[in-house]
């Protein structure tokens, strides 16, 4: 009798609450500023961007979140949260709880300044702050910013040790996210050496964490991109591009845009470019550093000069407008004389072209004096992406 009672309540207690036991929601989380030692999620005063796979309550400490932003997409739904310390949980019904513990974030100002004025192209400044801070203090950031000004000034094997430098730190403070954007920032130096095997090594390290963290595998399949041949790494775009529009990851997508049209440009599919250059437009509406602008601006211009040239049918627009933003902010607001060159050559081929030669000779005179870079100029998304 007392097995058959007990059996009763057991299955009474059954039907009174519903199993919650099927895996927990699938979240994908950016904006957090470190993942220390990949237990948590660092948070400043930014906002955090979540995408999950179904309707949510979102709680932190207990206390009920209303999200901000809105928005679905891919099948589930994007949204904002303001964070701030402490125990985030999302339920889903008849689901076990996703569970994120969010921590403060300490941000190093004087290095964070450093990283400013160098995205701002004030190259010189950076360096002289970043010297004094390495002559007085040892704090953990200061080979990732010497390596990233290095990069910034073309001292490859300078930037190499002071990424390889950096890593080692990353991997022993358990600051897994600094380890990504230094790898995949010395993976970038190596790729734009021919050093494709030692790129590998880089991105094969970082294969755990892109399996943990959805801005890591994001970051990944761009680098997986610039390894492929131009087909099979336009495939590779398109599911990176997928991934990063389900975040909102702004800067991935507008690099991944640029990367394709690359691709496109050496496949001659000019239909497919144009397009692609109207969505590279269409980015710069948002606000970005005086560099990248500068960055996008070049690129816009060296495509559509190729495309004038090539393809007149799908280019009908001489590049003279987006050549020439790109000239105005490398000559002011983002100060870097080699991409100023770059850009000057690319005028003065326009100029050319167009049948303009005494417009020509002084865009070429112009860039004369200094060494361009191989067209196009495009920095790449490690040396712009440094935040920590």
């Amino acid at each position: 009798m007392a097995r058959r009672i007990a059996i009763a309540w057991a299955l009474l207690g059954l039907t009174a609450c519903p199993a919650n036991d099927g895996p927990p929601p699938i979240v994908e989380v950016m904006g957090c500023a470190e993942w220390p030692n990949g237990e948590a999620c660092a948070v400043t005063e930014k906002p955090l961007t979540l995408w999950v796979d179904r309707a949510v309550e979102v709680t932190l400490d207990g206390e009920r979140l209303e999200p901000t932003a809105v928005t679905n997409v891919q099948g589930g739904s994007r949204f904002e949260i303001a964070p701030r310390p402490g125990a985030l949980v999302m339920r889903a019904e008849k689901r076990r709880p996703f569970e994120l513990k969010l921590v403060a974030h300490e941000v190093d100002a004087e290095l964070a300044e450093v990283a400013r004025l160098r995205r701002s192209g004030a190259l010189a400044e950076a360096e002289a702050r970043l010297a004094a801070l390495t002559s007085t203090v040892a704090r953990f950031g200061l080979h990732a910013e010497a390596a990233r000004n290095a990069l910034a000034a073309n001292r490859i094997d300078e930037a190499r040790a002071s990424f390889e430098a950096a890593i080692a730190q990353d991997v022993r403070a358990g600051r897994p996210r600094a380890e990504l954007m230094d790898r995949t920032a010395l993976a970038y130096l190596f790729i734009h050496n021919g050093s494709a095997a030692l790129a590998r090594e880089q991105l094969d390290a970082l294969a755990p964490l892109a399996e943990a963290f959805a801005e890591a595998a994001t970051l990944l399949d761009y680098f997986e991109a610039k390894l492929h041949a131009p087909r099979p790494a336009l495939a590779a775009l398109q599911r990176l591009i997928v991934r990063a529009e389900r975040l909102d990851y702004a800067e991935v997508v507008l690099d991944a845009h640029q990367m394709r049209a690359s691709l496109l440009r050496l496949l001659g599919r000019w239909a497919e470019l144009a397009e692609t250059l109207g969505l590279m437009r269409r980015a710069l509406e948002r606000d970005w550093s005086a560099c990248k602008e500068a960055q996008v601006h070049s690129n816009l211009g060296w495509y559509g000069l190729i495309g004038h040239r090539q393809a007149p049918a799908f280019f009908p627009d001489a590049p003279d407008e987006a050549l020439s933003r790109a000239r105005d902010l490398y000559s002011e607001r983002c100060p870097r004389p080699r991409s100023l060159a770059n850009v000057e050559l690319n005028l003065g081929w326009a100029a050319l072209f167009a049948g303009r030669f005494e417009a020509a000779k002084r865009a070429l005179a112009a860039s004369s004096g200094r060494v361009p870079e191989p067209s196009p100029a495009w920095d790449g998304i490690a040396s712009e992406m440094s935040s920590r």
